[in-house]
């Protein structure tokens, strides 16, 4: 049987789900066990531990809310450099058809 006075002894951040109970050290730990990503200010305090208890829609939103942070979003706009060119494009073709018009 695990002793829980020694579990909590060394471990300072409980989440709290439907399912499991998360435990650890570091708020990066317990982040890491459940999969999310959840805030400083998501945790309440009770004594010297940090707890957040999670409903399952809850749960899911942190987990979502960690694949969004994951997204490299520096690397989506290098894909599309041609969209930089389009106002040139049609200033070109703006004068081309005054041109031909006069």
């Amino acid at each position: 049987m695990i002793n829980l006075f020694n579990l909590l002894k060394k471990n300072k951040y409980i989440v709290i789900t439907d399912h499991e109970c998360y435990v650890g050290p570091t708020e990066e730990s317990v982040n890491n066990q459940a999969g999310g990503l959840i805030d400083a200010v998501e945790y309440k305090r009770i004594g010297d531990y940090y707890v957040s208890i999670l409903n399952p829609s809850d749960y899911s939103f942190v987990q979502d809310k960690r694949r969004f942070a994951n997204i490299p979003w520096k690397t989506l706009g290098k894909e599309a450099r041609l969209v930089g060119y389009v106002p040139y494009v049609i200033i070109l073709l703006q004068l081309i058809t005054l041109m031909k018009a006069g």
